[in-house]
């Protein structure tokens, strides 16, 4: 039972990555979310608001609560925006750096294959190889040839003699351009292979923070639900009456 346990979280924490909360730390009600806490504290806990605040004009003169009555709703309300935005807040300082470029593998290598140069991709593969791990993917295990034809067809001058460029700076931009450009259709698959390898591997790191992103969102919307329940469950209750 334990054995099985301790695999289950093995699994879990291998591939608990940034991107699959993207969404759910990063969404549209997580952006607005940081608005309702500058407000609350001057409006929502305003005495005169605790006060007249209430759902009489939904349920008619009758209690508007099971469980939670007025000032705990507001209260939960307030809390857990205040849980959603903080979610929000440090999933935005303390994501990895290549999720700006893509919060999905499919944004990210549209975006890499469209703006990173030779240089970048010849980092990430220096990452790859020197990193002292073994890939984390299949497509980390790509051959060296084939990174060394890609570097070849990447410093080649397609347009003059076909010698081999030994500082690339020297020619002209556009003909670099073409070089580079061709390099990465003709080794699409090896390009591919080095982008999923790196969004793999970089969206596993703080994988602490993600954990605190995660459970301050997931109990902060819980808290903003609740309010809606119980009012719901009023409702309801007395349309059956």
């Amino acid at each position: 039972m334990f054995r099985r346990l301790a695999t289950k979280l093995d699994s879990f924490w291998y591939n608990f990555a940034w991107y699959d909360y993207a969404k759910l730390l990063n969404g549209v009600p997580s952006k607005l979310a940081i608005a309702f806490p500058l407000i609350g504290y001057a409006i929502l806990f305003n005495d005169y608001v605790l006060a007249d605040y209430g759902f009489e004009n939904l349920t008619g003169d009758v209690k508007t609560y099971f469980v939670l009555d007025t000032d705990m709703k507001l209260r939960f309300a307030f809390i857990g925006s205040m849980l959603v935005a903080f979610g929000n807040a440090l999933y935005k300082l303390r994501r990895p750096h290549i999720m700006k470029h893509g919060e999905s593998q499919i944004a990210f290598n549209q975006t890499a294959e469209a703006l990173f140069t030779y240089g970048d991709f010849l980092n990430l593969h220096n990452q790859i190889r020197r990193s002292g791990y073994d890939p984390w993917t299949r497509d980390g295990k790509y051959y060296d040839e084939e990174w060394e034809a890609f570097a070849d067809d990447c410093t080649w001058d397609q347009i003059g003699k076909g010698q081999r460029r030994e500082n690339i700076s020297v020619f002209r931009q556009e003909v670099a351009k073409r070089s580079f450009t061709e390099a990465k259709n003709r080794h699409s698959s090896l390009v591919r292979s080095v982008l999923n390898e790196t969004y793999f591997r970089e969206c596993r790191g703080r994988r602490v923070s993600l954990l605190i992103c995660v459970s301050a969102s997931i109990i902060g919307y819980t808290l903003l639900l609740l309010p809606s329940l119980d009012l719901s469950a009023v409702i309801l209750f007395h349309s059956l009456l």
